[in-house]
């Protein structure tokens, strides 16, 4: 059984992932996701083609990591 570990562990450090990674790693749902884009700091994606969108993995990180520090 995968842990949580094991999932920070296969998120890469740099580079481009997809929503579906970035969903995994922050162990949130698609849509709360897209409601943070809307409404805070989270990383903006990055629009590679008319249907292909990305996240930068470095900032997702620093992100999760800014978001961690708070508590």
């Amino acid at each position: 059984m995968k842990t949580r570990a094991d999932s920070n562990d296969a998120f890469p450090e740099s580079g481009y992932v997809r929503m579906r990674q970035v969903v995994q790693f922050l162990a949130m749902s698609e849509s709360s996701v897209y409601r943070l884009i809307k409404d805070t700091d989270f990383p903006r994606p990055v629009h590679l083609s008319s249907r292909l969108v990305v996240f930068d993995a470095a900032e997702i990180r620093q992100w999760q990591q800014r978001r961690t520090a708070i508590r």
